[in-house]
């Protein structure tokens, strides 16, 4: 797969309340951008792509996720903006989708945020970021039993004739939850890679400091000495979204951004 087209002017933006340093509310935007990608499968119309949507809207003095108010508003867009429809397109959640006005991050259960993108959407594949929690161990395994839910945590596995790959949790202390040791991280990222997936989901940011692109140099490398892939993921801001390694290996990253991948196959 590659994307063959990334528009980097907003198409829509959606607003919203977060937090910033200080527990200071502050109002921001959540940009919705549209490229195009080959290799997709002909019955799959798009991909949703999206990752740190950490902001709350408040509603009728209700305060809703993000991540909700998007799943519901996306494809009535999607019908009117693109001609297309919802469910002929796949949604990929590449972490932290919790947010409170309390105070900045926490931990949160964020199973609304994929059913409310599972309703409207064909499937929903992805992972958790290091502020998202899918409740108890019970509701959790119901969870992953649902109907059009995928979720990844050091797996890899076919979806709609895509091969795609997901790694769950940040580096960092595996005492934490959602934190895997530097090791046992770099270790799976190097066994997915092995097996060739079309899509690598992260949450963790591969960086590239020449470039100035931040994150984390050994994914980087890992990733650079595979197959060349497509890997989404978010947890550190980048100001342009995509950037292409040296294998040929796209990363787009999309953090706080919603980025539509047309079929352009």
């Amino acid at each position: 797969m590659k994307i063959e087209k990334l528009n980097p002017d907003a198409i829509e933006n959606i607003y919203y309340k977060t937090i910033v340093s200080g527990d200071k509310v502050t109002d921001a935007k959540l940009p919705i951008l549209l490229g195009k990608v080959s290799g997709l499968p002909k019955h799959i119309d798009a991909l949703v792509v999206t990752s740190d949507l950490q902001g709350i809207v408040r509603k009728d003095n209700h305060e809703i996720l993000l991540g909700e108010v998007l799943a519901d508003y996306l494809p009535l867009f999607i019908e009117i903006e693109l001609s297309l429809i919802p469910k002929n397109i796949g949604v990929v959640l590449c972490g932290d989708l919790y947010a409170t006005l309390g105070k900045r991050g926490g931990l949160g259960d964020v199973r609304g945020v994929w059913n409310h993108f599972n309703k409207g959407f064909k499937w929903v594949a992805g992972i958790s970021g290091n502020h998202d929690s899918f409740g108890e161990i019970k509701g959790f395994e119901e969870f992953k039993k649902i109907d059009g839910i995928h979720y990844f945590d050091k797996e890899i596995s076919q979806i709609d004739c895509l091969s795609i790959a997901g790694i769950s949790g940040i580096i960092g202390d595996s005492d934490r939850v959602n934190r895997i040791s530097k090791e046992d991280y770099l270790q799976r990222i190097k066994k997915l890679l092995l097996k060739s997936p079309d899509i690598l989901i992260l949450h963790q940011t591969p960086g590239n400091l020449e470039e100035d692109y931040s994150g984390d140099e050994n994914i980087r490398r890992i990733i650079e000495a595979s197959t060349p892939t497509l890997v989404f993921c978010g947890h550190i801001h980048w100001e342009k979204p995509l950037i292409e390694l040296a294998n040929k290996t796209q990363v787009l990253n999309v953090d706080s951004r919603v980025v539509i991948l047309l079929n352009h196959s």
